[in-house]
Parts: structure tokens; C-alpha cells; sequence
């Protein structure tokens, strides 16, 4: 059995290959923090609107109607506790109509109109699914492969196999295009959200929280690209074409 060819890599394209593999060991351990850590970072947090809500649709059934109770109602009724209905008096406004009740809540700070106000049900809905989810099983398929590569490229250049060049290569070609197709994506989804936060019906708080998602897609999804892609893009340089001088004859030094 013949053994593969070696070739001494040069010393920049081991020091490119040794960085490219820190960077494969950072996002290895960012995996695995992100995964299996929970930060208590959901402040999303509608319990008490609806539990309001909930008290309100349940007066309504008891009592036959469509109208708005008062806060002392639901707590003369029995469907509110006291404490929750003391503090509904200036942080919750219910808003009746024949087929829908909805509850605005001012959020911790006790004010409305600022970016931590609740209203339930959500106006903006369950929030779409990413750019980057809507193209299927191409994401499954690129980004594990722009790790595979990176990986491959990085373990031939420190044996000194024949084909780390166009390993390297490959792995580059593959690291810049999850790159630019993740962010891509994400600025489709940050743009579809600046687009919905202009609705004439939402709040100044819901139009933050619809701008907010579409920030969060755009950071998410570009660093999703950046882990699958930068350690492939890091292996080969970029490299800049020096023009030589009209004749083919570079300046001569005195």
C-alpha cells in the first residue's frame, strides 16, 4: 500500500491552520454553553395580562355579556385575586369588543407606552419562521459541510498531505458562501421586520418588539455564518494583484 505524498507546510499556512482550529475550539465550547446553560434571559414573560384576561372571559361567561367589567367587579365576582385586582387598577387596560377581549399591561416599570408594555393576546402573532429555516434541508447540508471541510483542510496542512491546498481551498469556497448566504438571510428577516413594525395598528412597545425580532434573526443567523464559515475562511489569504508599471519593468532603485 502506497503512502500519501507529504509536503512540509510552509510556516504561515501552519500558523493559518493552528488559528483556523482555535476558532473550531471557541465554537465547540460556545455550543455547548449556549445548549446546555440557561442564562434566564426570556423576559417575554404574559402570565399576569392573562391571567386578567382569563378572569374577564370567565365574568363574561358567568354573567352572560359582552361588555367590560370594572376591576372591583372581577374582584366582587371572585374571578380576580384582590392583590391582582388592586394592582389592575392603574397598570391594566381592558378593551371588550363581541368577539375578542384584549389586556394591556405597562409592563415592571408601571407606564405606559414604553418598550416593556404586554398587550394579550400578542398583536404581532407567533413570529414567522427565520429566512434561513424556510430553505430547508440546504442549511443541514452547507454549514456541517463548511465545518467538515475546515476540519479536513485543517488536519491535512499539519500532516503535510499533498492535497491541503485544495482542501484549503474548498474549505474557503465553502466558509464564504455560509458566510454571505447566513447574513444574507438575515438581513431579508431584519428588513421584513422593519417593514411590519410600520403597521398603523401597532403600539410604540409592539413596533420595538417587532424591530427587536428582526435585530435578533440578523445577529443570530450572520453568527450561525460566522462559526460554520470562518474557520475555512481564515485558511487562505486574500491577495492583492500589484500592477506593474507600463513596459513590464517595475522602478529601478538607485
Amino acid at each position: 500500500m502506497t503512502q500519501p505524498e507529504r509536503r512540509v507546510p510552509s510556516r504561515r499556512e501552519r500558523r493559518r491552520a493552528w488559528i483556523s482550529a482555535a476558532l473550531l475550539a471557541v465554537e465547540g465550547v460556545t455550543v455547548a454553553i449556549v445548549g446546555f446553560v440557561s442564562f434566564g434571559c426570556d423576559f417575554s414573560d404574559r402570565g399576569e395580562a392573562r391571567v386578567v384576561r382569563m378572569a374577564v372571559v370567565q365574568w363574561q361567561a358567568i354573567n352572560a355579556s359582552s361588555n367590560c367589567p370594572a376591576n372591583a367587579e372581577l374582584v366582587r365576582t371572585g374571578v380576580l385575586d384582590p392583590g391582582m385586582g388592586r394592582d389592575a387598577l392603574a397598570d391594566y387596560r381592558i378593551v371588550c369588543s363581541t368577539d375578542e377581549v384584549s389586556v394591556a399591561w405597562a409592563g415592571p416599570d408601571h407606564h405606559f407606552g414604553t418598550s416593556d408594555d404586554v398587550t394579550v393576546p400578542d398583536p404581532l402573532g407567533d413570529p414567522p419562521p427565520l429566512t434561513i429555516s424556510r430553505l430547508g434541508s440546504a442549511p443541514l447540508i452547507v454549514l456541517p459541510l463548511a465545518l467538515f471541510l475546515s476540519g479536513l483542510a485543517i488536519l491535512a496542512t499539519l500532516v503535510g498531505l499533498r492535497a491541503a491546498a485544495p482542501a484549503r481551498r474548498a474549505a474557503w469556497v465553502v466558509g464564504w458562501f455560509s458566510i454571505l448566504v447566513c447574513l444574507g438571510c438575515g438581513t431579508l428577516d431584519a428588513l421584513a421586520s422593519q417593514v411590519a413594525a410600520m403597521r398603523p395598528a401597532l403600539s410604540l412597545a409592539d413596533a420595538e418588539r417587532c424591530r427587536g425580532r428582526g435585530t435578533r434573526s440578523l445577529l443570530w443567523e450572520g453568527s450561525l455564518g460566522a462559526m460554520a464559515g470562518m474557520p475555512g475562511a481564515f485558511l487562505v489569504p486574500f491577495r492583492v494583484r500589484r500592477r506593474t508599471p507600463r513596459g513590464g519593468v517595475g522602478p529601478s532603485r538607485g
